[in-house]
């Protein structure tokens, strides 16, 4: 599901499925650094998809499905608030 979601975001639609590019103004769109955060956006929607698959699998691989399910809520939980934090720095 990440994965696809790093794929099909572009310049194109981002205006349409960014939230929340797609609430600002066109004043606000362009103090926005679009092209970089897409760079950004896209890398961390490919490597979340590769990470939280590879840690629910190991902890239930070590542990059991609730111990991983729980790992995996937080981690994605976690990555998310990165993920808000680290987009406010694409405003010019």
């Amino acid at each position: 599901m990440y994965y696809i979601i790093s794929i099909s975001i572009n310049k194109d639609n981002a205006k349409y499925l960014l939230s929340p590019y797609n609430r600002m103004s066109e004043a606000e769109r362009k103090k926005f650094d679009l092209d970089k955060f897409l760079i950004f956006f896209k890398n961390f929607f490919r490597q979340q998809s590769a990470y939280t698959f590879l840690i629910f699998v190991i902890f239930k691989w070590l542990y059991n499905d609730k111990v991983a399910i729980s790992i995996y809520s937080l981690l994605i939980t976690l990555s998310l608030i990165y993920l808000v934090i680290k987009s406010n720095k694409f405003y010019k």
